[in-house]
């Protein structure tokens, strides 16, 4: 039986920020400030004992599940949310899985083992149902150059769940990806985001390497993807705390605006990078939004009913609710006023910030239910669970 919390909650809020989430226009509801319950749906441990569950990401509803060659139906269907287990049985940050939630079910399986890398960190998933893994964790045996590397990689799978042949699908500083800069390669990849411009066809994947601060944009051809190109666009502070590396975080694209917003856990900020998928090189960040209630930010999502975008804290279990506001300017690259919706908690228990301890959140992403309301996936590693916020 699904078990329910009553929830904690701390909003700030205005008729105008009411109006732009969409507050009294629609029967839906569009904001955290109006959602109340937390729902833990499943256990994310997996059959080996991997717990810690960090990444998340849901199958896009524009991908088919469907192999397009044979037309069988694939293993990931759209609406599937993928959870990756940081550690293993023993509490070290080798964990391995990733697991398959499907929301019409309830069930949960393991969907991919990783042969290649460990500490999955985060995830994202393409249009086509391929997903990428950025493990952060050193020291594996790269099956393609046969050697072995200390930066981490971002490992390619099927939408089945299994390796693309020959080692193709393992991305990492000797698989004979291309660096501009020559000299920016991995650094622990930490991040991960998909996206196709508005109006192209081209579609791109982002990485955040936490160790060094680079944002890098990775163009790749399906099938080869260990010879990818990879091109740094930005650069952010990097740092650490008790519990987690402190460089850039968490990520989400906005196609329509063609927009990579990143979370820069060690200014405590959200920052934009404009013209994502079509910057030729290194550009400097805009601020969306800096200082309380973000307090050690890490994973990021968007919003699909209003575009604000939604981030879960580190250092105090809080979700947090962002309208980036958007303001044109002459050079035509926008600026951000990023105005604060609403603070909902959704772990009660406390952070020790010295000893590290009762951090809960890493992993967030939003999508809508049957209805139209905001539905809010988001990891607990206190609980080893997959949860749910919703009205």
């Amino acid at each position: 039986m699904l078990k329910k919390s009553p929830l904690l909650a701390f909003s700030i809020s205005a008729a105008s920020l009411l109006s732009a989430c969409g507050g009294g226009q629609s029967d839906a509801v569009a904001s955290i400030q109006n959602m109340g319950t937390i729902t833990k749906l499943v256990s994310t441990v997996a059959p080996n004992g991997d717990g810690n569950p960090y990444g998340l990401a849901i199958a896009p509803a524009n991908y088919t599940g469907i192999n397009a060659a044979t037309g069988a139906k694939n293993v990931l269907q759209p609406g599937d949310v993928l959870v990756s287990n940081f550690s293993n049985s023993a509490g070290a940050n080798t964990g391995t899985t990733i697991m398959r939630y499907v929301p019409g079910t309830g069930s949960i399986s393991q969907f991919y083992q990783e042969k290649a890398g460990a500490g999955p960190v985060a995830m994202a998933i393409s249009n086509l149902g391929a997903t990428w893994i950025a493990n952060f964790l050193p020291g594996y045996s790269n099956p393609n150059a046969g050697t072995t590397t200390g930066n981490g990689n971002v490992v390619v799978v099927t939408p089945n769940g299994t390796d693309f042949p020959n080692g193709t699908g393992v991305i990492d500083n000797s698989s004979g990806a291309t660096f501009n800069p020559v000299g920016d390669q991995f650094a622990g990849p930490w991040g991960q985001a998909f996206g196709i411009k508005a109006g192209t066809a081209a579609p791109y994947f982002f990485v955040t390497q936490v160790n060094s601060g680079s944002i890098q944009r990775q163009k790749f051809v399906p099938g080869q993807f260990a010879r990818e190109s990879v091109v740094t666009i930005g650069k952010l502070p990097v740092g650490t705390n008790t519990l987690d590396p402190t460089g850039p975080q968490g990520m989400v694209y906005d196609a329509s605006t063609d927009v990579l917003f990143v979370v820069s856990t060690a200014s405590n900020s959200i920052v934009a990078f404009p013209n994502a998928t079509t910057t030729p090189g290194l550009e400097a960040s805009t601020i969306v939004y800096q200082g309380t209630p973000l307090n050690a930010p890490v994973g990021l999502t968007i919003n699909p009913l209003t575009g604000s975008l939604l981030v879960v804290n580190q250092l105090d279990n809080n979700l947090v609710e962002i309208l980036p506001n958007s303001i044109s300017s002459p050079s035509g690259i926008p600026t951000f006023n990023g105005q604060l919706i609403g603070v909902k908690l959704l772990d009660s228990t406390p952070v020790d910030a010295v000893k590290g301890t009762g951090s809960a959140l890493f992993g967030v992403a939003a999508t809508k239910d049957a209805a139209g309301n905001l539905r809010v996936y988001f990891t607990n590693s206190n609980t080893n669970t997959l949860n749910v916020f919703q009205n």
